[in-house]
């Protein structure tokens, strides 16, 4: 597959020790192209924050022949935005919300960018190799209509 993608896409695709590279602005190009021929799953997308830049993960699999592929998109962590796989597949919400509530990569073009697994009063994203080990957070939890449920 990965001979396939850097002849379909040249520009875009590229492979480096084994791992297939991703230009940022075509990765729904990609993602789409590889939905459209059998990879029909995203397992994952993650977040890796290296010291000069950031990278995306993609864990995608197809059910019908069990193969798996990950794609790695480097994005600069000055700026880490890419486009929002969701219309490929819905799945990626989750995964892209959780992306953004960890190391705060942008997703251009999701439908609700918002925090999944912290709460929204939370400074910062804990994953960043630049977060503060000891940095203290005033918690406030509020249920559905806006009430106060708890603040720590």
């Amino acid at each position: 597959m990965i001979e396939k993608l850097t002849e379909k896409f040249p520009d875009a695709v590229t492979e480096e020790d084994g791992l297939i590279v991703v230009e940022p602005e075509r990765i729904v190009d990609v993602c789409s192209y590889l939905r459209n021929n059998g990879f029909d799953f995203l397992e994952a997308i993650s977040g890796v924050d290296y010291e000069d830049r950031m990278e995306v993960i993609y864990n995608i699999a197809s059910y019908t022949s069990s193969e798996r592929l990950m794609l790695t998109v480097r994005i600069p962590k000055e700026n880490p935005v890419l486009p929002s796989v969701t219309g490929v597949w819905k799945g990626a919400n989750w995964h892209e919300r959780e992306a953004y509530d960890m190391f705060g990569i942008k997703f251009r073009g999701h439908p609700k960018l918002s925090r999944i697994l912290l709460p929204d009063s939370w400074e910062g994203h804990p994953l960043l190799k630049s977060y503060p080990l000891n940095k203290e957070q005033e918690v406030k939890l509020e249920d559905e209509t806006g009430e106060l449920i708890c603040q720590i």
